[in-house]
């Protein structure tokens, strides 16, 4: 009599659980991956385009306004004019725009897996970034300058070099400490900014 289990079944039973565990695994991993990815793009609008919630907000934004167009931006507009006009020195709101795009730069290098299209992730970094400096310019909810987008897309590409040169290192399990990191340490920021936000959304009412 022929057994039920023979070694050829058992050996496709265990190969179709093994694959089908694969695929769970990877399906948990890309919702880690977006949950994380989708956190720090919040906490990202949140601190370029909302401004943390600030209570001085509306103020500036109204006067802001009151200016015409072409007065908003000024020379602000011209890359880094004020340290050409007064020497250099170190600005730590430069430093923090470079730092907060580093990893839109490797997030967007590992969606896109930038080898094949490094040239797409480059183009969404510098868009994001201008579009927050647009955002500025019409609503009056900070200054547009031209130093933030060169300062946010050196950002993104220290990101994308970060990605190309640890390729490997970037696997999914590396990637996947990273958005736990991510997760455990700034999800309940991210809630908490989210509500805030809810809480005052009449900070954000153009009149």
């Amino acid at each position: 009599m022929t057994p039920f289990f023979t070694k050829e079944k058992l050996a496709f039973i265990t190969y179709k659980y093994r694959k089908t565990l694969i695929m769970k695994i990877a399906k948990l991993n890309s919702k880690i991956f977006y949950t994380a990815f989708g956190i720090y793009l919040f906490l990202l609008i949140w601190v370029i385009a909302l401004k943390f919630n600030a209570e001085w907000l509306p103020e500036v934004g109204k006067e802001l306004r009151s200016l015409p167009f072409s007065s908003r931006c000024g020379k602000n507009i011209i890359p880094f004019y004020h340290m050409f006009k007064n020497g250099f020195y170190f600005s730590l709101d430069y430093f923090l725009n470079v730092l907060i795009y580093i990893p839109l730069g490797l997030y967007l290098s590992v969606a896109f897996r930038t080898k094949k299209s490094g040239g797409g992730t480059l183009i969404v970094i510098v868009a994001s970034s201008v579009i927050f400096e647009a955002i500025q310019y019409f609503t009056g909810f900070g200054g547009c300058d031209g130093s933030d987008v060169v300062c946010n897309v050196s950002g993104g590409i220290i990101g994308i070099v970060v990605y190309i040169l640890f390729n490997k290192a970037v696997s999914d399990k590396a990637i996947n400490i990273i958005n736990v990191g991510v997760i455990t340490l700034f999800g309940p920021f991210a809630v908490y900014a989210f509500i805030n936000t809810i809480i005052h959304w009449q900070l954000y009412i153009i009149y």
